[in-house]
Parts: C-alpha cells; sequence; structure tokens
C-alpha cells in the first residue's frame, strides 16, 4: 500500500563523496557526478509524492574544509549550484565535531527535526557510524555512487 503524500517532512541525512559522486571522479578533488545527482532529484521526486523531503548535508565539505584542511568553500558553492538546478535545496547541516557522524546526525535530529523518525541517511561508509544498526541507514557502493537502483530501493524502504 502506497502512503498517501502528507505535509509531513522527511529528511534525507546526505554525504557527497561515495554517494553524489564515484570513486572514478576522485582524481580530481571536490567533484560531483552528473549521473549521481540526476538519481538524486528523482529520489527528491519520489519522497515528494508522501513527504516533504528536507536534505541535510553531513558530507565534510559541509564545513568548506577538506580532510586534509584545505578550502573548498568554492566547490561547495558548486554544489549548491549543481543540486539547485535539480530543484534541490540542501535545509541544513550537521554540526562539526570530533563526536563522529552518528552523533552529529543524532544531534541534528533531536534538535531541528518535526518528526524526528522520518528519515535517512545516505552514506558509503558504514564505519563511520558507531552503531549502526540503531539507525536508518542507506550504505551506497563508493565505486558507483547513487544510482537508479539504489533510488528504486530508497522509495521501498521509504513507503
Amino acid at each position: 500500500m502506497v502512503k498517501q503524500k502528507t505535509t509531513e517532512k522527511f529528511y534525507i541525512f546526505f554525504d557527497v563523496d561515495g554517494v553524489l559522486n564515484c570513486k572514478a571522479d576522485w582524481a580530481s578533488r571536490f567533484t560531483v557526478n552528473s549521473t549521481c545527482i540526476r538519481n538524486f532529484a528523482v529520489l527528491k521526486q519520489e519522497l515528494q509524492k508522501m513527504y516533504i523531503p528536507v536534505f541535510i548535508i553531513t558530507s565534510t565539505w559541509r564545513a568548506g574544509k577538506g580532510q586534509n584542511g584545505e578550502n573548498n568553500a568554492m566547490q561547495y558553492n558548486m554544489l549548491l549550484k549543481k543540486l539547485s538546478e535539480y530543484g534541490i535545496e540542501i535545509f541544513g547541516s550537521t554540526p562539526v565535531s570530533d563526536k563522529g557522524r552518528q552523533r552529529e546526525i543524532e544531534y541534528y535530529r533531536k534538535r531541528f527535526c518535526e518528526n524526528s523518525e522520518h528519515y535517512l541517511v545516505l552514506d558509503d561508509d558504514i564505519s563511520l557510524f558507531e552503531r549502526p544498526e540503531e539507525m536508518k541507514l542507506y550504505i551506497t557502493d563508493y565505486q558507483m555512487g547513487l544510482t537508479e537502483k539504489d533510488v528504486k530501493k530508497i522509495a521501498r524502504i521509504v513507503r
């Protein structure tokens, strides 16, 4: 049975590397993959059939600095622009801390999500999560990024 669209929000917490790009893209730092972005837009369309999708970035891209301390503010702005071309707006970002991605997401959910149970985390690295079994987590294959097959599976999960 398909859920009827409501005015409820559904939060998508997402990483960039391994989700909106793939391993082949990593030769050039801070790039996004057009196919992955298009699939992300299709995911938004699927979610809109049931909810109001809200996108929260969890990636190191959110801080304006890369893992090696390099400035990526220009690339982050490029990401925002590319997503906006597909009608996707980043609503917020998880806090930057040394407590790990899972705790950053939990903190955000408790403080800012209207219904903290309506969410899904998209990431390619399960090792970033202390207790992955306690999260609604979808792991992409970093070699492929977000695929059409992933979008179909996610849509079934959300229904």
